[in-house]
């Protein structure tokens, strides 16, 4: 099966509460399981990158949503491709809040950088290279 790998970014607006992070991943931790999406997403001082990845018109409804949500703005695609491959397998919402401005830090700047107009074997190359260091311990996602 071909699946749809989507990264982008937002911020949060005046409408984040503090308790809406929780239950935004309760509720992919919910749904995504039923529509066979994985991912990870990463919060940090305000900001949000979001990789999504399963069937395409899943993902696509997903992050049409955010684009929508009140809670979201300056939503941005990052990049998107397509591949056989999962790379979220064990994950329907892996998190991470880093107060850490070191290699988190460099990985959000790896992806925005690439800005919707990086190379497919970029945007893969990106993720695999963020997803190595978390899978090595280096960062743990909950």
């Amino acid at each position: 099966m071909e699946l749809l790998h989507l990264v982008y970014r937002s911020q949060v607006t005046r409408f984040f509460e503090p308790n809406h992070l929780q239950e935004i991943l309760n509720v992919a931790r919910t749904k995504n399981p039923k529509i066979n999406v994985t991912g990870f997403l990463i919060f940090r001082e305000g900001h949000f990158i979001q990789l999504l990845e399963g069937a395409e018109a899943d993902v696509q409804m997903i992050y049409d949503k955010v684009a929508k949500d009140k809670r979201h703005r300056n939503v941005k695609l990052i990049g998107k491709t397509k591949s056989s491959e999962r790379f979220m397998s064990d994950w329907s919402m892996a998190f991470l809040e880093t107060p850490d401005v070191n290699e988190t830090a460099q990985d959000i700047i790896d992806l925005l950088e690439l800005g919707g107009n990086g190379s497919e074997a970029k945007l893969k190359s990106t993720i695999a290279a963020v997803l190595s260091r978390f899978s090595k311990g280096t960062r743990k996602f909950e």
